[in-house]
């Protein structure tokens, strides 16, 4: 798969919605709207709903991650994984079970997490949006944080991407693993 059509198919999936009844939106717009796809499905939620990056594998525990955020009492959860700059740039701190800075582009020595890529929102989060505009769903994040409105849950799997030829195929490896042992 070339890199425009591993795009193509990140475009294709990037903010699919998961709710617990099964019902999904998915964005077909370029990478530069990435809540596009948010806003044109908020008619279809009444409640909380998950938003995960199109381009991730994420194998974890999706009803704790559920669970944290409906104890957290937050409007909007983050998912981070210890990730010490292995897989990607760390851009999260966490500690004590908050997120205390996440910020993709100015990375700190204290930053050994790294945004998961599965975030749980109420509706009005992206309510708050202006209709019809792109957003970057870091600075939503950033803004959450900065008023004190973004729970964290620190996953223990680690996640697998497309985002490249090398992670395409890693994701690839693991797929055909866990297909094989199951």
């Amino acid at each position: 798969m070339n890199r425009t059509a591993a795009r193509s198919f990140a475009y294709t999936l990037l903010g699919m919605l998961w709710l617990t009844s099964s019902c999904y939106a998915k964005q077909v717009t370029p990478v530069d709207a990435p809540l596009q796809a948010s806003e044109e499905a908020l008619p279809l939620v009444s409640g909380p709903f998950f938003v995960l990056y199109g381009d991730s594998y994420l194998p974890c525990d999706y009803r704790a991650v559920q669970a944290a955020f409906a104890a957290s009492g937050q409007p909007a959860l983050m998912t981070v994984y210890r990730n010490a700059g292995q897989w990607d740039k760390s851009n999260v701190e966490f500690a004590a079970g908050r997120i205390r800075v996440y910020d993709k582009t100015r990375t700190t020595p204290q930053m050994d997490c790294i945004d998961y890529g599965l975030g749980v929102f109420a509706p009005r989060v992206f309510a708050a949006l202006p209709a019809g505009e792109p957003a970057d769903l870091a600075a939503v994040y950033q803004q959450l944080l900065a008023r004190g409105e973004l729970a964290g849950y620190r996953v223990t799997e680690r996640f697998y991407h497309i985002g490249s030829f090398a992670a395409l195929e890693e994701t690839r490896q693991f797929l055909q693993t866990a297909n094989t042992s199951s």
